[in-house]
């Protein structure tokens, strides 16, 4: 589970800018609410089961999500693959244009929480750390440049420097050689998945296999009845790749590249046929990606994703949630992540949207909601709507298109600029 990110001098961000799920001491006004949006994990740790990122466009909420998903790419490859860093500082200023990237993440798994960071440019990884809490948080490695600091609670890593090349991270060496820490720390973040809302291709993987089981089939196509659509089942029709990728779109043949996939699927959904008013016992198979609305396709690829997160507890980051879905979808996923009937492992859902109808009393606690505002240097921060005083009668969606709380976008001139141009 997630509990605080922190990104600095990554794209938008030029300063630290931190997202955190643990819950404030707020209240809000639908107690049922307080209780089903807080995962109680021990005394001291309540983590939130859900968050929306408000801003602009190019204010910098996805580069948030970008920056999160980067982190957890470089920890599952870096230990394997030879390639350049992924270096992209904040360019708006000459100074921060040399300077490190630094993301950090907190992160609780099997009883405990690990604190692990890094920061690197162009050349190599210039620090890294790993700290774990029990009763109180003790360093297991820090790394700076070339001087590695191993503590004696991390033996695993001991020997190991110099198999870790300068553009590669030390915790992913390690686990590559079964450190039991580490393969517990990288486990934490494979539990962190990212998606877009503008492309599929992060979800066909998992949405395969769970199509392709029939118990998850079934439960694929429950969860898509309640949410109203007319697909009455699914089935996998095996396609050759080599035919699938001659017309596929580049997002879909890069993700076969880059997990190999030697067999493709051809989803079809199931719809009944009626003569009249009245529905006869013929079913008729149409293309999910032919036949089907935009958002329809939408939910069988994400579904899959939801049901995983929801079952194992996991963290699902989804940018451009509002993409090709009702808005009463979205509020309905985001209230099933917040209820503790439906989540009741603490499953985590993260999504960067234009939604304000997510900004409801009765669905979001102030701790949940997120913005992101560019400053007059062009360097996004990121705050809480819980920072800010409000009243009980305060209508959220209402104030934030009035600019409350910030986060819009400024509109001048936009009338003229619309004009048509006179006649030459």
């Amino acid at each position: 589970m997630l509990i605080r990110f922190t990104v600095q001098n990554f794209r938008s961000f030029r300063e630290p800018a931190t997202l955190d799920m643990t819950a404030t001491g707020l209240t809000s006004p639908d107690p049922e609410l307080d209780r089903g949006a807080i995962h109680v994990v021990t005394d001291k740790l309540r983590l939130l089961k859900a968050a929306a990122i408000y801003g602009a466009n190019a204010s910098g909420k996805s580069n948030l999500v970008r920056a999160l998903n980067l982190m957890k790419g470089m920890v599952q490859k870096s230990a394997t693959l030879m390639q350049p860093l992924p270096y992209d500082p904040f360019r708006l200023n000459s100074d921060s244009r040399t300077d490190a990237v630094e993301f950090e993440a907190l992160l609780w798994r099997s009883g405990l929480s690990y604190r692990y960071g890094f920061a690197f440019d162009g050349e190599r990884i210039r620090k890294e750390w790993l700290f774990r809490t029990a009763k109180r948080e003790t360093p297991l490695f820090i790394r700076d440049a070339e001087h590695y600091d191993v503590r004696s609670g991390f033996p695993e890593g001991r020997g190991l420097k110099s198999r870790t090349r300068e553009r590669a991270l030390f915790l992913s060496v390690v686990a590559q050689f079964n450190g039991a820490i580490a393969q517990e720390v990288t486990a934490a973040f494979d539990e962190l998945n990212v998606v877009s809302g503008l492309t599929d291709a992060p979800l066909l993987e998992l949405a395969h296999k769970a199509l392709g089981a029939s118990l998850q089939r079934q439960r694929v196509v429950s969860l898509l009845g309640s949410l109203d659509t007319a697909v009455l089942g699914l089935q996998l029709e095996e396609r050759d790749v080599e035919e699938v990728l001659s017309s596929a779109p580049e997002p879909v043949r890069a993700l076969v590249r880059q997990v190999g996939l030697e067999t493709a699927f051809r989803v079809l959904s199931e719809h009944i046929v009626r003569e009249g008013a009245r529905p006869t016992a013929e079913r008729v198979m149409f293309d999910l990606d032919d036949h089907e609305s935009a958002g329809t396709a939408r939910l069988v690829w994400l579904a899959p994703a939801l049901l995983d997160t929801l079952d194992a507890g996991k963290t699902l980051v989804v940018d451009e949630f509002d993409a090709r879905l009702h808005p009463r979808l979205t509020r309905e996923i985001m209230a099933r992540f917040n209820s503790g009937e439906t989540n009741p492992r603490g499953a985590q859902l993260i999504v960067a949207t234009h939604g304000t109808h997510l900004l409801s009393r009765d669905l979001l606690r102030r701790d949940q909601v997120w913005f992101v505002e560019k400053n007059e240097r062009e360097e996004s921060t990121l705050y809480s709507l819980a920072e800010f005083k409000t009243r009980k009668d305060d209508l959220f969606d209402r104030q934030y298109i009035l600019g409350r709380y910030g986060a819009v976008p400024v509109l001048t001139g936009v009338e003229e600029a619309l004009r048509a141009s006179p006649p030459a």
